[in-house]
């Protein structure tokens, strides 16, 4: 399938082999979305947790597991390019429901009934939900523990969620179509671990960043050869120890989002760490080993071996016949996860409470019942220590903005580890100068760019923390423009882009910013433009748009701000006259050009 491309202007082991990883399975539905040039969103959820979302070429906004089990927007789905009507399918069997997309057609009276992943494989657009990775030498970093001892009585049920009418576990995460659930094991069992030891639940609930595992712990031997970004992680769960040799930072230092090869920025490898005492693995297949383990030390991290089937559940105690660990934590799985819990099913018997990094709209609210020894669930599983020894604060906060206009309040929200009992704050330029409140408001009155300052202090010490230009004070605030797709390159790009006396080209490439050109327009003129597509080998048809946000509200949606329309599709240059509507106000904003494969296309 094709994408759209945009140009943005300023108008003991010791071989190494090829395997696919352990832990490197992406949410499918974010890779379908993905793979049909739609733009694939991470949201917020109201009920809590990340949802899924995407944007398709109408301006619609779906959630993307309806969109990729067939129940919203058919006219938009992989079945509609090839003819097909696609329905949903929901499949009760062995105490679980499962759904998935079923593609339809009539051929002289005989109805055809495919499933949506089958017929994407038989087009030849097989849905790739694993990586491949090379496995470096094995290198187990796990220790024995010599603490831990097996419980010989758990209760029949148990769940982090709801411990003593607290939750002690965030709300389900979204990897999206990177292959970093990986990264999503080891902050779930990291947080299960630190909330249990501090006491800290519901809204208090430690947030770890996963972009930090994936992006910047990955970077660093020896962490480097065993997991990385979106190409998953081996069996040795090293990511494991590089938190308790480095340490994690919170999710404000490092948002998450599922774009590859991102770079570790330089305010994530200076933020405040926290660091774990060690972490060891569990007996597999020891369910009672397993069941102390999440009841000791909190959320466990572990790897499951997914199937269709697995990937298609909605609800109930799921299971298969993949319940062996011939080679124990060395059994073949391809995505991690953690266990939250465990209950029992008067008929299906003993089931984990699994937490997945699907977002919330995936099987029951982003979690599975999953029978005990199923999709070798209890063979590679794993739990974290922290030690909650009093220390003195490691001083950190955050701003309601950054960047605010002359006369504005800002209210600052201490983040400092480790229960800081006082605090003294310093603010350049800002009224008042100083406070001594937790979480204190302040005004600032004059253009400028300045510093803040917190110190926090307990018993054991105290830790300051300066924010160097931290807070700008503008006349007028910066504009941010829907982030637009194009992120497919591969056969087609916008090679040549000519609007009167302006011209720039450039070779395949995606969503591209080229804000520091000028286009320069007088409104009422008709300017000439020429739109040359650039393509690997076979020709495409292709539409051209090119709008300019005349009133610069951060929106290519008013009238006028559309100005030019190729209005047919057209595999070769495209030539025609773009004008900016007579009594314009002159000013310097943003000039968006789109090329689409195959249809008219949106700004976003």
């Amino acid at each position: 399938m094709r994408k759209i491309t945009f140009f943005t202007f300023i108008f003991s082991m010791f071989l190494a082999f090829s395997v696919l990883a352990q832990k490197s399975y992406v949410n499918p539905a974010a890779k379908y979305c993905e793979m049909l040039g739609y733009r694939y969103e991470i949201s917020t959820a109201k009920s809590g947790g990340d949802i899924g979302m995407v944007h398709l070429p109408d301006g619609r906004i779906v959630n993307a597991w309806d969109f990729y089990k067939g129940k919203v927007a058919p006219e938009y789905s992989y079945a509609a390019h090839l003819g097909f009507e696609i329905e949903t399918e929901v499949v009760k069997q062995n105490g679980y429901t499962t759904e998935r997309a079923i593609c339809v057609r009539s051929i002289k009276g005989v109805e055809e009934r495919i499933p949506l992943l089958e017929l994407m494989k038989l087009n030849g657009d097989e849905l790739i939900l694993e990586v491949e990775r090379t496995s470096p030498a094995v290198q187990d970093f796990a220790t024995p523990d010599p603490k831990f001892e097996t419980s010989k009585a758990t209760p029949s049920s148990f769940d982090w969620r709801d411990y003593n009418g607290h939750s002690y576990i965030g709300d389900p995460r979204d990897q999206g179509g990177c292959g970093s659930c990986y990264s999503f094991g080891a902050a779930a069992a990291a947080e299960g671990a630190y909330n249990l030891a501090t006491g800290s639940y519901d809204s208090n609930t430690a947030d770890f960043s996963e972009a930090y595992i994936a992006w910047c712990l990955s970077t660093i031997s020896p962490y480097s050869s065993h997991f990385s970004g979106c190409d998953g992680a081996d069996y040795e769960y090293s990511e494991l120890q590089a938190l308790v040799d480095i340490g994690i930072i919170n999710e404000s230092y490092f948002p998450y989002t599922d774009a590859d090869n991102q770079s570790c920025p330089s305010s994530a490898s200076s933020a405040p760490k926290t660091k774990f005492e060690s972490w060891h693995r569990v007996a597999s297949s020891d369910v009672a080993a397993i069941k102390t383990a999440i009841m000791t030390y909190g959320v466990v991290d572990a790897a499951v071996y997914v199937t269709t089937s697995f990937s298609n559940y909605s609800g109930g105690v799921w299971s298969d016949s993949n319940n062996s660990c011939s080679n124990g934590a060395y059994t073949t799985t391809n995505h991690a996860i953690s266990l939250v819990g465990w209950g029992n099913d008067a008929t299906y018997g003993d089931y984990w409470i699994l937490r997945n990094s699907w977002g919330s709209s995936w099987g029951e609210g982003g979690y599975m019942r999953i029978a005990v020894n199923s999709a070798a669930v209890d063979c590679a599983v794993c739990y974290m220590v922290y030690e909650n020894v009093p220390q003195a604060p490691v001083a950190d906060f955050s701003a309601s903005e950054t960047t605010v206009l002359v006369g504005s309040s800002v209210s600052f929200t201490d983040a400092s580890t480790n229960s800081p009992i006082s605090w003294s704050w310093s603010f350049t330029g800002g009224t008042p100068s100083t406070s001594t409140s937790q979480n204190p408001t302040v005004t600032y009155n004059t253009v400028g760019t300045y510093t803040v300052s917190l110190t926090a202090t307990n018993a054991q010490g105290s830790d300051t923390e300066t924010k160097t230009a931290y807070i700008s004070v503008v006349d007028e605030l910066p504009i941010e423009y829907c982030t637009s797709l194009g992120s497919n390159f591969s056969y087609e790009w916008i090679a040549g882009v000519t609007i009167g006396a302006f011209s720039n080209t450039s070779t395949a490439a995606g969503y591209t910013d080229f804000t520091n050109k000028t286009v320069n327009m007088t409104a009422g003129t008709g300017y000439s433009v020429s739109l040359v597509p650039g393509f690997t080998s076979t020709t495409y048809d292709e539409y051209w748009k090119i709008w300019v946000d005349l009133n610069k509200d951060g929106d290519f949606d008013d009238s006028g701000e559309l100005i030019f329309d190729a209005g047919a599709l057209s595999k070769t240059t495209v030539t025609g006259t773009a004008t900016i509507p007579s009594g314009t106000t002159a000013k310097t904003t943003r000039m968006r050009v789109s090329m689409k494969y195959n249809a008219a296309q949106t700004a976003c």
